[in-house]
């Protein structure tokens, strides 16, 4: 989907995630019990489409001329292929070709971001398609040996959960770097769980009901189509004709209801505030430019999750609300807007000590840089909303006393005409 405008341009649904934990900490089994609907959806989905794929191509095998032949490859459903694990950049061109220019990279360890490097394969680093898919852009490549490879509005989004080391990898890779790929991923760094770990036995049992109620709204998420498609025609197919047919989706439109357009703009001022010099993203400013852009990409999908999610009706007779057909006919609501930036404003803080050589995060910055984007003056209760690291004022007060001991900040009382005090926090 292309779920919002912003200026000029529309922010694609791609998605890009690391989550990075302790080995032996057992991501793996998370991990696999968070896409198993997804295999067991395309599993399900190929059983079905295989029979009329096959029929199809044979209708295009018996074409008498090479016109009739082309008008029935543009009728060929598409093969329900959308996982990647460990592939060439050479081979996710045409994986992504043949799938409507979208696939999922999806992978417990870090070999695909190790991979872009091109050591493993012996080529020079390689990721063009993977920035391209972020905004959608059309690819193509032409090699001597190859030939040309293109595919129209690509969109990939990945989810890796990887051990610590991968920060190493990364650093001694400056091409990843250097190009701006990585500031397209939320980083997510989970503490060391070894001192809370326990006996196998001993360990509390995930209720059987959570993994069915994940598995019904992957299902229903996956059977929300696009609106139609667009046959395209790549050059170069295995087809014996030189071209392969790409569907290209017509994409649905979610838009920014206003009281969610104020609190993406609020935020794209911050952020802007933020990165400059001396303040607390001003070493990871390329990133902070793509904060506003994720955190819409992820409002988006909060809401057509929630709405995925709505029953109607009691006991027995209790149902989904919408059929997955009518998931997309919505508008990013303010709360999951504040909720997509709440997420990516917190986890600046991780990219920022993947990026930066492990800093430690500077919680008194992050306080003053957010008491100065509300104009330096503020009640605690505003400061407190836009200080989304902290889950209460048990939490922001310490940071407070620092602040106003090392003279940044000065508090005083107020009270309004109905006769309530509040706590006025002001920048010196």
């Amino acid at each position: 989907m292309a779920p919002v405008s912003h200026n000029w341009d529309e922010e694609k649904s791609s998605f890009n995630a690391v989550i990075i934990a302790q080995s032996s900490g057992g991501k793996s089994r998370v991990f696999n019990k968070l896409i198993k609907p997804v295999e067991e959806w395309e599993s399900r989905k190929r059983l079905e489409l295989a029979p009329k794929i096959a029929d199809a191509h044979a209708k295009a095998g018996e074409a008498e001329t090479r016109s009739e032949a082309i008008e029935e490859l543009k009728k060929v459903p598409v093969f329900p292929d959308m996982r990647v694990q460990d592939t060439t950049p050479a081979k996710l061109v045409m994986r992504m070709r043949d799938h409507y220019g979208r696939l999922a990279l999806l992978s417990s360890e870090g070999g695909p971001l190790k991979n872009l490097d091109g050591k493993k394969f012996g080529t020079p680093p390689e990721f063009e398609l993977w920035k391209k898919a972020w905004s959608s852009e059309d690819h193509r490549e032409d090699r001597v040996s190859a030939g040309s490879r293109e595919v129209r509005s690509p969109v990939l989004t990945a989810l890796l959960m990887v051990q610590p080391a991968i920060l190493d990898a990364l650093s001694r890779c400056p091409s990843l770097r250097g190009e701006g790929l990585l500031n397209r991923f939320l980083w997510l760094i989970l503490p060391d769980n070894r001192s809370d770990l326990k006996p196998s036995h001993e360990a509390p049992e995930l209720k059987k009901e959570i993994f069915e109620r994940w598995e019904q709204l992957c299902f229903r998420l996956l059977d929300a189509e696009h609106k139609g498609t667009t046959p395209h025609l790549s050059p170069t197919g295995g087809d014996g004709l030189g071209l392969t047919v790409q569907q290209v989706p017509i994409l649905h439109d979610v838009p920014l209801s206003e009281s969610a357009r104020t609190v993406m703009q609020d935020f794209d001022r911050t952020m802007i505030h933020e990165q400059q010099e001396g303040h607390r993203l001003e070493l990871v400013s390329e990133h902070a430019q793509k904060c506003v852009g994720i955190a819409l990409r992820l409002g988006a999908g909060f809401q057509v999750i929630s709405r995925a999610c709505e029953v109607e009706g009691e006991g027995k007779k209790q149902g989904f609300k919408y059929e997955p057909s009518e998931l997309f006919d919505t508008e990013i609501s303010q709360e999951c807007m504040e909720m997509a930036v709440q997420n990516v404003d917190v986890l600046t803080h991780h990219f920022t000590y993947v990026m930066e050589d492990r800093p430690s995060f500077n919680l008194q910055t992050y306080v003053l840089d957010k008491l100065a984007g509300l104009g330096g003056e503020a009640s605690r209760r505003d400061l407190r909303q836009k200080c989304r690291s902290f889950k209460n004022d048990d939490e922001l007060e310490p940071y407070l006393a620092l602040l106003e001991k090392s003279g940044l900040i000065t508090r005083t009382e107020k009270k309004n005409p109905n006769g309530v005090v509040s706590e006025i926090i002001k920048q010196t």
